[in-house]
């Protein structure tokens, strides 16, 4: 997974400074998209290609967005695959959860509207060889819940 940045910016999508760092909570799923407009939250403009990891640049894909109304708000966090997979892993969106693109499309299909989520920070996971494992805390112990 991929998370929100450890910092306030000004979104045009939201009008204002808003924290970036993923909030945590629970709720629903309310929003599906299966072909969405991609837009910057930051400046608004439109986009219609990415830069792939290898350089490519290529059309944006068809790829499916799910956002979350968490602890009675919709923020606009999304849940959403990302077209840079080095991101993942890392603090780097605007808030939004990023993930593989085929664990997206899983989320998508198993994940109908009205299903419930529970967004957590954990700084014990699980690893890909099933070792529990302390991860870095890009948050500084300061997240429990964003002010939304």
């Amino acid at each position: 997974m991929r998370v929100g940045q450890n910092r306030k910016r000004y979104l045009l999508a939201t009008d204002r400074v808003t924290d970036l760092r993923t909030r945590t909570g629970t709720g629903t799923i309310v929003r599906h998209s299966k072909d969405p407009f991609f837009r910057d939250p930051v400046d608004g403009r439109m986009f219609t290609v990415t830069e792939r990891d290898d350089k490519k640049k290529t059309r944006m894909p068809i790829i499916p967005w799910m956002e979350p109304k968490l602890n009675g708000h919709r923020t606009g966090q999304l849940i959403h695959p990302t077209s840079n997979p080095k991101s993942v892993g890392k603090a780097y969106s605007n808030g939004c959860i990023g993930t593989k693109e085929a664990d997206a499309w899983r989320i998508y299909y198993y994940a109908p509207i009205g299903t419930r989520v529970v967004i957590r920070y954990d700084l014990k996971v699980v690893n890909e060889q099933g070792d529990t494992v302390q991860v870095k805390d890009i948050y500084k112990n300061s997240l429990t819940k964003v002010d939304n």
